[in-house]
């Protein structure tokens, strides 16, 4: 993540465990989700730092 370029797909798998295992430190379910797939937006998306 320090490179500055990211596609949505590397940040949604960067941040789901840490948002799930944040919501479990609070007792609660929480698991992020993404349309269409990650898989799917492989390449398609850039965002710069």
């Amino acid at each position: 993540m320090k490179d500055g370029k990211k596609t949505i797909s590397e940040i949604y798998e960067y941040i789901k465990p840490m948002v799930e295992d944040e919501a479990k430190l609070l007792n609660v379910n929480q698991s992020p989700d993404i349309s269409p797939e990650p898989e799917k937006l492989q390449g398609r998306f850039k965002l710069f730092d």
